[in-house]
C-alpha cells in the first residue's frame, strides 16, 4: 500500500525545485526536464507551487528600477546564444562611455581624497570602470583612475587636449606598444589613439580632456 503524500513537504520540495529551474540552476537528469515533465502530469500541488514561484518572480521584476542597457547589449546577447546571422558591431555611445563629461566640477581648493571617497562607475563598455579624482573646468580636463578587466578594449579616439597616462598595474596595449606597471605615455592635443586593449587587465591613472572624440571609422 502506498504511503499517503505529505502535502506540505511535497509543496516545499516542489517550490524549491521549480524556483531552481526558473533561474537555470538545475542541470542534467535532475534539472529542467524532470520539473517540466512532472508539471505536465497535472500534479495539483506542484501546479500551485509553480504559481507561487512565478508570482514572486513577477513581483521582483516589477519592483526593479528600469535601467537603460548599453548600446552593445543586443550584439553581446546574440553572440552568446550563437546566432548564425552576421552581427555588425554597434558603435559605442559617447554619452554612455564618456561619463566624466557629466561629473561636477571640483572645487579648486587644497583637498585629499581617501581610497573610498569616490565610487567606481561602469561605463558603456563591458569590463571598464572609472573613478573620479578631479575635474578642472578652466582647463577642460579630468583626472581619473581607469580599471580595465582582462580582454577588454577602449575604442579609437581623438584628443581634444593633452593626455597623460600612467600604468599603475597590469598591461595596456596601444597599437604596437605594450605598456606595463610604471610606464607613462603622453599624447598631445589633436593626436589620435588607436584601440587600447589589455590582455590580463590593468589600472591606469589618466589626465585628459573632457572633450575627446570617439572615432568609429
Amino acid at each position: 500500500m502506498t504511503a499517503p503524500i505529505d502535502k506540505e513537504l511535497h509543496r516545499g520540495a516542489a517550490i524549491e525545485q521549480i524556483a531552481l529551474d526558473a533561474i537555470g540552476a538545475l542541470s542534467g537528469a535532475e534539472g529542467a526536464g524532470w520539473v517540466r515533465e512532472h508539471l505536465d502530469t497535472g500534479c495539483e500541488i506542484c501546479a500551485q507551487a509553480a504559481e507561487i514561484v512565478h508570482g514572486v518572480f513577477e513581483s521582483m521584476l516589477l519592483a526593479a528600477q528600469p535601467v537603460k542597457p548599453p548600446a552593445s547589449l543586443r550584439e553581446r546577447v546574440l553572440r552568446a546564444v550563437g546566432t548564425s546571422e552576421p552581427v555588425a558591431e554597434a558603435a559605442p555611445d559617447p554619452e554612455e562611455v564618456q561619463l566624466w563629461n557629466k561629473w561636477a566640477v571640483t572645487d579648486p581648493k587644497f583637498y585629499t581624497l581617501g581610497s573610498d571617497a569616490t565610487e567606481w562607475q561602469e561605463i558603456g563598455l563591458p569590463g571598464i570602470e572609472i573613478r573620479q579624482l578631479h575635474v578642472d573646468e578652466v582647463r577642460d580636463s579630468v583626472t581619473m583612475v581607469v580599471r580595465m578587466a582582462a580582454g577588454t578594449s577602449y575604442p579609437r579616439h581623438k584628443h581634444a587636449g593633452d593626455e597623460h597616462c600612467y600604468v599603475l598595474q597590469g598591461d595596456l596595449r596601444v597599437e604596437d606598444q605594450v605598456l606595463r606597471c610604471g610606464d607613462y605615455q603622453f599624447a598631445p592635443e589633436g593626436s589620435i589613439h588607436g584601440e587600447q586593449s589589455t590582455e590580463n587587465g590593468c589600472t591606469l591613472l589618466i589626465v585628459s580632456s573632457r572633450s575627446d572624440e570617439l572615432l568609429t571609422d
